[in-house]
């Protein structure tokens, strides 16, 4: 439950992301007439001149709040006086042609993405919970400061172990879910061991992929999802090794840093339906996600964002890559492998995963 808007909270919460930065510097600022008059007074605040690109950053996304960007003069701000850039973000060469918006309206305060303007259905998030959001970030280690003596910058891990772990916690809970559901006189016993790093060293997968095939235990039913299913050594062996040397996946693999190699986690049982129409007009066109497919074969893949080496994409049968679609670029959003996860293991408790003998299917009415 939302709570309205806490200047004290926010402020307190602001000053903690500005200290991970390590130097700080007290600058006045006139705001009286701005509604949250109280949060600004109470921010510790910058020499604007001793930062990149002239503002410190509490997070590699986020710039320090700047007055004169406050009201900048984008086609969107213009037009919504009640409305301020307060975090800006560098999306094309300034800090002030995009970032974080304040609606300090109504005793609430809250935030989102934008470019020109927030993207239809965009959520407006109180700003202790993003500020909150963004001081978890740093403590569990996914922000850090880069102290190298010529550029230091704040930067941002591709993935922690903490990541990991959510992501394994969230594939043990699917999978007795799934467990749980099948008649008991069908229910198998135990689990199957990992995949080996022997095998997966064998081929070109993101480490994040890499570490979690190797701790993911294999179950003994067919499907996690309707048409997904896992990994047995040998049919990872075939997909992988039949892969052909100079396949568009490979060509990017030879280039990208690894933790942006896409890679099929969770393999669909078949191939594309090439004869019925796709929802994603640019997924066979040389900058679309089927270029980067395992042997066209769809299923849950990691996706190419190097900032976010967890993220994963959902291609379904139909070559459509949202289906399930956790991608955001808010660094408030919502972590991306364990909640899909635990959106498939909400759907099999509700019922709508049919799950019958060792198969887990029937997902009609959501895909």
């Amino acid at each position: 439950m939302y709570t309205s808007f806490a200047p004290d909270e926010c402020a307190n919460l602001h000053n903690q992301l500005l200290a991970k930065d390590g130097s700080r510097i007290w600058l006045d600022t006139q705001l009286e007439e701005l509604p949250a008059y109280r949060f600004f007074s109470l921010l510790d605040s910058y020499d604007p001149s001793a930062g990149r690109q002239g503002v410190l950053s509490p997070t590699p996304q986020a710039c320090q709040p700047e007055p004169t960007y406050f009201f900048n003069e984008s086609p969107f701000l213009s037009s919504h006086t009640n409305i301020i850039l307060l975090y800006g973000e560098d999306v094309v060469g300034s800090v002030a042609d995009g970032g974080n918006l304040l609606r300090p309206a109504n005793r609430s305060c809250t935030l989102a993405p934008i470019t020109e303007s927030p993207a239809p259905g965009c959520a407006w998030i109180p700003l202790q919970v993003v500020l909150q959001k963004w001081l978890d970030l740093w403590e569990r280690g996914k922000y850090y400061k880069d102290s190298d003596v010529n550029a230091p910058m704040i930067r941002i891990r591709s993935w922690v172990e903490a990541d990991l772990i959510e992501s394994i916690t969230a594939w043990d809970t699917l999978l007795a879910t799934i467990e749980s559901k099948i008649p008991v006189d069908h229910r198998p016993s135990g689990r199957l061991a990992p995949l080996t790093m022997d095998l997966l060293d064998q081929f070109s997968i993101s480490p994040f992929a890499k570490q979690f095939l190797s701790r993911a235990q294999i179950p003994r039913f067919e499907f996690v999802a309707p048409g997904i299913t896992v990994f047995p050594p040998e049919s990872f062996a075939v997909l992988y090794g039949s892969e052909p040397a100079d396949s568009t996946r490979l060509g990017w693999v030879a280039h990208a840093e690894p933790d942006g190699w896409p890679t099929l986690l969770l393999p669909a049982v078949s191939s594309f339906q090439m004869q019925s129409p796709t929802r994603d007009d640019s997924f066979d066109e040389d900058w679309g996600f089927g270029e980067f497919t395992v042997m066209r074969r769809p299923g849950l893949y990691t996706d190419s964002v190097i900032a976010d080496g967890d993220s994963v994409c959902f291609v379904d049968g139909h070559r459509t890559v949202d289906a399930f679609d956790f991608s955001s670029r808010c660094r408030w959003g919502p972590s991306r492998r364990p909640k899909l996860l635990n959106r498939w293991t909400e759907l099999v408790r509700r019922g709508v995963g049919k799950v019958c003998k060792r198969r887990c299917c029937d997902w009609s009415r959501l895909v």
